[in-house]
């Protein structure tokens, strides 16, 4: 099967509770990630906490143009696996969300695949929002 390394952007040291629960999602998957690589963009505080006191995850800052896209691409640039799997830093993946990606590699046309998203709501949904 293939396999797939796990890229997490963070820019803020504000999220850090969520940061981590992020990471311990990637970590129960049921399709281990070959690694898990968390790219801090131009936060100093939080680059040198995440390296302190995160085991087992690659950190690294963004070297590329500052926001999402460059640490996405900073983090895809870094990953040894044959796909690149990212997710938020404020997003919780369900147990099988790397099978469940995986699965349509086994088609050898396939280049890429998405997947669902349900929000974290901390709040209730407003009235105007209809999804």
């Amino acid at each position: 099967m293939t396999e797939a390394s796990v890229v997490i952007c963070a820019d803020t040291l504000d999220r850090w509770d969520d940061l981590n629960a992020a990471i311990a999602s990637v970590r129960r998957q049921t399709c281990p990630a070959r690694e898990i690589i968390l790219v801090v963009d131009n936060d100093e505080a939080l680059l040198e906490r995440a390296r302190r006191e995160i085991e087992g995850v690659f950190v690294t800052p963004n070297t590329n143009v500052r926001g999402l896209c460059g640490g996405r691409t900073t983090g895809a640039g870094l990953a040894s696996a044959p796909v690149v799997a990212f997710l938020d830093d404020d997003a919780i993946a369900d147990e099988r969300w790397l099978d469940e990606l995986l699965m349509p590699y086994a088609h050898p046309r396939v280049l890429g695949v998405g997947g669902r998203l349900e929000p974290l709501r901390r709040k209730p949904r407003p009235w105007w929002f209809l999804c």
